[in-house]
């Protein structure tokens, strides 16, 4: 589902994704409680397919958890990780994101959404991030993890 997602606009797969991880994620909180986010995808992806997929399934997953849909960060570089070792991906990402301007999110619970993780060195910046804007909670979801070649 996930190579299906990747390079095309399906509204009703992204939907259907974010039912069912928003039915896995129903006992974080009352409606409206949560802000939903997702690590921006580089200028050059965007560009190559035509838009976000985690900016969709994150809307997506909102819409399911009655939750508010908000683009918190931001990226600095155009740099794609597909191609760097786990060592590179860790180091590269705390460089890769920043919050968007005027980012409070004191006291919120947000769940930041990603359709893959293969180190966790996007949502570990990422939910380092948002923590430092103030939220008491960051969740992380994920639709798929990348198996280790050689895990410890």
């Amino acid at each position: 589902l996930i190579y299906t997602l990747k390079p095309k606009n399906l509204c009703a797969l992204q939907d259907f994704l974010g039912k069912e991880l928003a039915a896995s994620l129903r006992p974080l909180g009352e409606e409206g409680d949560l802000i939903v986010t997702y690590p921006p995808r580089s200028r050059r992806g965007i560009r190559h397919d035509g838009f976000d997929h985690a900016e969709a399934l994150s809307a997506a997953l909102a819409k399911h958890l009655s939750g508010t849909h908000m683009c918190t960060l931001r990226r600095t570089r155009d740099s794609a990780q597909k191609t760097l070792s786990r060592t590179a991906r860790l180091a590269a990402a705390v460089g890769d994101y920043a919050l968007m301007p005027n980012i409070d999110l004191r006291g919120r619970r947000v769940v930041l959404c990603d359709d893959v993780c293969t180190t966790g060195a996007t949502l570990l910046a990422c939910a380092r991030l948002l923590r430092s804007a103030g939220a008491k909670e960051v969740v992380l979801t994920t639709l798929a993890v990348t198996p280790q070649k050689n895990p410890r």
